[in-house]
């Protein structure tokens, strides 16, 4: 058989001297179309800018507006939290009125009045008039014991314009304070908002970083995605030109009657193969890139520049290492630093304490008055008499005590709000119970998917190198004669598709490796309240006990 005699290079599966007739006519047109298939843009030739694993997570966490909701939520929470402790802030307190009454005389009180005028006193026709005005100032505060303290500075001032002008002012100095017996005494009934509110900010931050430790594993899955594109792209594309180089060959081979006919329709089958793979595969690596700029955060004008990965993916770990009992501390591990449950304990402990507040209000209100202050009369004119009457003339100490209640017969409202908080209460301990169980489960399929991962990782490898050797070996037998072109073109094809296969069993342990830091709620650590990204994480097992 001819294909049995030719000889071959030791580089190139190709015949080296196949025939005489314009064979170098053939690698000229060949080259011809390599070099303008190099001038062509192509998916990898575009302009755009190359990031690496850290970069891209870093534009995220900058960029992503999912990074910004959950900072905006957390203000929320804050704010919340403000307005539940401003029952608790100093308010100021004043008061001002003016009241003038006009009283008519009687027909005797005229006469009496002309009488006074005769005398040289004053005089008025037939009414009289008092003037009355009141000032004050003070503060309230209300402590978190529930106690209500309110330091003021009263004057009443009355002026009395009838047939001589009489002033009257008296100034009351105190310090009231309302001690509640029942209903709103001590911090957990009266701070109960409060507390809850920070429980709330609490629940909100933990509960910010878990979805934000969510958007770094999708950037770094469409990371991995948008690499694993172009390592499949760049197979594709150097199989594709190989399948092009060995259509036109054949063809020539079959018209110089030197191969049989079969054999050109199988060369071109999979040149067209090749180039519909090429084309499907542009089309998904534009696509992965597009999704890793979304996921980093790039706008509108930016998306046409999508980033290209660049980086090496994370070295395959020894599978000896994910045992049964790393999987346990695992599972402890993500129940002592995952965001979604520590939220979820922080809200159990947000609706105890409102729910310890709907109990104590449930009681009667009874409040215990009691004032001490210094009050002074004075008669004298002047100005200063607004002030002067706390120590001319009458002036001395007072107390005031007295006591309060209010009993709702009822109390239809604060026994519905207890069954109610009490309710929620269960709720959200279940839900809690339900996530540690959900969390456990993660963490298993994670180790197991982890586990499945590194063993596809390492034995595509193997069946990479095995079938290179393969090819290698199939490539001297035909050289030796011992094999034809179709055995080695089928061995070629199906080590196209072991290295196919090997690129996805690299990012699918990319991403196993990445899911397994995100269920453990390793993907960042807490320092003061702000969550700091460690750039290795990504590429390495979670430490036990990692902060």
């Amino acid at each position: 058989m001819f294909f049995q005699k030719m000889k071959y290079s030791h580089a190139s599966p190709f015949p080296a001297e196949p025939i005489k007739i314009g064979y170098s006519l053939v690698f000229f047109s060949l080259a011809i179309l390599l070099a303008i298939l190099l001038t062509l843009p192509g998916p990898l030739s575009a302009q755009a800018e190359a990031v690496s694993l850290s970069e891209a997570v870093l534009r995220t966490l900058q960029s992503n507006p999912g990074i910004r909701i959950q900072e905006e939520r957390v203000e929320q929470k804050e704010g919340e939290l403000q307005s539940a402790s401003g029952q608790f802030d100093w308010v100021g307190l004043g008061t001002f009125s003016k009241e003038v009454q006009r009283y008519h005389f009687t027909q005797e009180q005229e006469e009496l009045a002309r009488l006074s005028n005769l005398l040289g006193q004053r005089y008025f026709s037939d009414s009289r008039r008092e003037q009355t005005t009141i000032w004050g100032l003070g503060v309230r505060k209300q402590t978190r014991s529930g106690i209500v303290i309110l330091p003021s500075f009263t004057t009443l001032d009355v002026e009395n314009l009838a047939s001589d002008i009489q002033y009257e002012n008296r100034s009351d100095m105190s310090v009231e304070f309302i001690i509640p017996l029942l209903r709103g005494l001590g911090e957990e009934s009266t701070g109960a908002l409060e507390m809850a509110a920070q429980s709330g900010l609490s629940a909100t931050e933990w509960l910010s970083k878990h979805n934000i430790s969510g958007q770094i594993l999708e950037t770094a899955a469409a990371y991995w995605s948008s690499l694993a594109a172009i390592e499949v792209y760049r197979i594709l594309e150097d199989t594709g030109k190989r399948a092009d180089e060995l259509n036109n060959l054949v063809e020539l081979l079959v018209k110089g009657g030197e191969a049989e006919p079969a054999i050109l329709h199988q060369a071109r089958a999979k040149f067209f193969q090749r180039k519909a793979d090429i084309k499907r595969s542009e089309l998904d690596l534009y696509e992965s890139r597009q999704r890793l700029a979304i996921a980093m955060g790039y706008g509108p004008e930016e998306m046409a520049g999508a980033p290209r990965p660049e980086g090496p993916f994370p070295p395959a770990v020894d599978p000896g290492i994910l045992d049964k009992e790393r999987e346990q501390r695992y599972i402890r591990q993500a129940l002592a630093q995952r965001g979604d449950y520590l939220a979820a304990q922080a809200n159990i402990a947000g609706q105890e304490i409102l729910l310890r507040k709907a109990e104590k209000d449930k009681k009667p209100r009874l409040d215990f008055d009691f004032t001490f202050g210094y009050t002074g009369l004075s008669e004298r004119e002047g100005i200063e008499r607004y002030w002067s009457s706390l120590y001319h003339d009458k002036a001395g100490p007072g107390v005031f005590a007295g006591l309060n209640l209010e009993w709702p017969i009822e109390n239809k409202i604060a026994v519905g709000e207890f069954i109610r908080q009490r309710s929620l209460v269960r709720e959200a301990r279940l839900s809690s119970s339900q996530l540690s169980n959900s969390i456990a489960s993660q963490v298993l399929v994670a180790m197991e998917r982890l586990r499945s991962s590194v063993q596809e990782y390492r034995l595509a490898r193997e069946s990479v190198e095995a079938y290179r050797q393969s090819v290698k070996f199939e490539n001297q037998k035909v050289r030796a004669g011992e094999s034809s072109l179709n055995a080695l073109i089928d061995l070629e094809d199906r080590y196209y598709e072991v290295r196919i296969t090997a690129v996805l069993a690299e990012r699918k342990y990319a991403a196993a490796l990445a899911e397994l830091r995100f269920v453990t709620g390793t993907l960042l650590s807490e320092e003061a309240r702000n969550f700091r990204f460690k750039p290795n994480s990504l590429m390495t097992l979670p430490l036990i006990g990692e902060p």
